[in-house]
């Protein structure tokens, strides 16, 4: 495969569609294959021998030959802003990746901008060229742009045996994994009765987890403890410090990448509909319930702090 250099930070890398490229279809990275009986295929990627430099497509290609792809992640990288000449560091032991989510009025006409960013501290997945920047169509919520966060970071190191730490504000999409069993023993219903928004994405994002290769663990960081600019709240002696800790660099760069996600045009964002989301639930439950024996149980194979 491919070597990409680390970038020093995320003004580096960021995938995001390149301003009047000509390739209006630059694809960075495939997630998903279909194949001819139809199956749901994660993770059967092969890499291009090299990734071009300058504004030429980088693409990811299915294993399979027969296999209809959909791109799913990166609309577009800015090849530009890479580094990609140098070859990369030697491989990090384990993953650290921190994902943010924000959702804000726009206008009049295009009235809530919903983005995500995703900063890979430690590492970054082979054949990824950088941070996640992306903006999410249809005037969806901050919930849901933060469950696309996590389930990005999930399908992007789906193959990849190292453990994972993903280290997010978003106290919803992190404790979905806990809530999941409850409601799949209530039929996929909230303890109301209610049916529960955007479940074909959760019950996704928590299969991806079981599929992974490598463990999981989810970390949860409180945002009030957070100040503009990567600083953490001190004692009230001190109102704030300048921030030394590694959570708080990983969390200002996530939180950049979301807001400059969220301002993207809405012709860059991604367009998953509720179809997709179910279809791309079923085929990974279809894959949790082959490797257990014929038994899904969601809520297992993750550590959650």
């Amino acid at each position: 495969m491919s070597s990409v250099s680390r970038a020093p930070d995320h003004e580096h890398g960021v995938l995001t569609r390149p301003e009047a490229s000509g390739h209006p279809n630059v694809n960075g990275m495939v997630l998903e294959a279909t194949g001819s009986n139809g199956d749901v295929t994660l993770g059967a990627l092969t890499a291009v021998t090299e990734l071009p430099i300058g504004r030429e497509s980088a693409t990811m290609q299915p294993a399979d030959p027969d296999a209809t792809v959909t791109t799913n992640v990166i609309i577009g990288l800015n090849g530009e802003e890479m580094h990609l000449e140098a070859p990369m560091e030697e491989e990090d032991p384990e993953i650290l990746a921190y994902t943010y989510a924000c959702a804000h009025v726009q206008s009049h006409t295009d009235p809530r901008g919903a983005g995500y960013g995703v900063h890979w501290a430690m590492g970054r997945p082979e054949g990824v060229p950088g941070d996640l920047s992306r903006r999410c169509a249809g005037g969806r919520t901050n919930n849901y742009a933060e469950l696309v966060a996590t389930i990005r970071v999930l399908e992007l190191t789906a193959t990849d045996p190292r453990s994972l730490t993903m280290v997010t504000d978003s106290k919803y999409s992190h404790d979905c994994f806990d809530w999941v069993k409850g409601w799949r023993q209530r039929g996929w219903r909230n303890t109301r009765g209610q049916e529960i928004m955007s479940i074909d994405m959760i019950r996704y994002m928590v299969a991806l987890r079981q599929l992974r290769a490598g463990p999981t663990t989810l970390r949860l960081i409180r945002s009030d403890d957070m100040l503009p600019g990567g600083r953490r709240r001190a004692s009230r002696s001190s109102p704030w410090v300048e921030a030394e800790a590694e959570d708080n660099h990983g969390y200002a760069l996530a939180e950049r990448l979301a807001q400059d996600g969220a301002r993207l045009p809405e012709t860059d964002a991604e367009g998953e509909t509720d179809e997709d989301w179910a279809r791309l639930r079923a085929g990974a439950e279809r894959k949790v319930e082959e490797r257990n024996g014929g038994e899904n149980s969601p809520g297992q194979n993750a550590e959650i702090d």
